[in-house]
């Protein structure tokens, strides 16, 4: 299948793959990051023209495609590449972050709630908050303290907000 209009692509870095979405296939094409060099596809079952965002848990070989064109969410076991679960989400996602420690995918939204912990691989959500309003639309993970920085958007410069929230 082709991968056309290139959109988003995700790397595993354990397994040397590339996973890349176009927004014309339903298929992800899948490089050998080492070879470079197609090696496969995913089918992601999102039909149609998709705007598809990508995260990865390397660890647990989960893959999620964020649809934003149909405000879905999907969670791939890629060692199978069977999909587990499909949800609906809210029309604007900010950022997705796997969290393998604790088999969870952290979701910031512009609707309430704006924090979302869901089960990586049912997409039920786990627990979710308001408490840094909803402003909240990027987060990177700081790996020496195991917490994440979420960033509050809504204001420029000085009064913009950073957030440390420590997801256990």
């Amino acid at each position: 299948e082709n991968t056309l209009k290139l959109f988003r692509a995700v790397v595993d870095a354990d397994r040397q793959r590339v996973y890349v979405a176009g927004i014309m296939s339903r298929h992800l094409a899948v490089l050998d990051s080492a070879s470079e060099t197609w090696v496969g596809n995913v089918d992601s079952r999102v039909d149609g023209y998709a705007l598809k965002y990508l995260a990865i848990d390397p660890t647990n070989q989960r893959l999620w495609v964020r649809d934003a064109t149909h405000a879905s969410l999907s969670a791939i076991d890629l060692a199978s590449g069977q999909r587990t679960a499909v949800v609906a989400t809210p029309a604007t996602v900010g950022a997705m972050l796997p969290d393998p420690g604790r088999g969870l995918l952290h979701l910031l939204t512009a609707s309430s709630p704006s924090f979302r912990a869901l089960d990586a691989t049912t997409l039920v959500e786990a627990w979710a908050t308001d408490e840094m309003g909803p402003g909240v639309n990027q987060a990177a993970w700081d790996e020496a303290t195991d917490t994440l920085l979420v960033l509050d958007g809504t204001a420029a410069g000085p009064a913009g907000r950073l957030y440390r929230l420590d997801p256990a």
